[in-house]
């Protein structure tokens, strides 16, 4: 009997604890998606005059940028400043709202699956 009490109480906080988690988790993860809030506020930082106007640009387009990244750090340079400036793409607005609502979700399952009875 007592074994069982404990096991019901065990369960419970359990499940509080997984709501609690669910609960923010899927509430931050709406405000990244509606909010976006590291996406930039004053525009693209740089310009380039062309026939038809100013167009943004970012520092990949030029090629003396390309061109001095690797010299002074090499092909391998190169490589892991493009991978840096894919995967900055995956932290902000849906991506990382969507990584959120997803760890959030295996949060809550990990929670729910350590507090479950031993026994079943």
């Amino acid at each position: 009997m007592r074994k069982n009490e404990t096991d019901r109480k065990r369960r419970g906080r359990g499940e509080v604890l997984a709501s609690a988690v669910l609960v923010i988790g899927l509430c931050l993860a709406a405000w990244l998606y509606v909010a976006d809030p590291l996406a930039p506020q004053d525009g693209p930082a740089r310009f380039e005059l062309e026939s038809g106007g100013a167009q943004a640009t970012s520092e990949w387009d030029s090629r003396a940028y390309r061109r001095s990244v690797e010299y002074l750090t090499g092909k391998q340079g190169v490589f892991f400043a493009q991978l840096r400036e894919q995967a900055a793409g995956l932290l902000r607005g849906t991506p990382l709202a969507l990584i959120v609502a997803g760890a959030t979700l295996g949060a809550a399952a990990l929670i729910l699956r350590a507090t479950r009875d031993q026994d079943s």
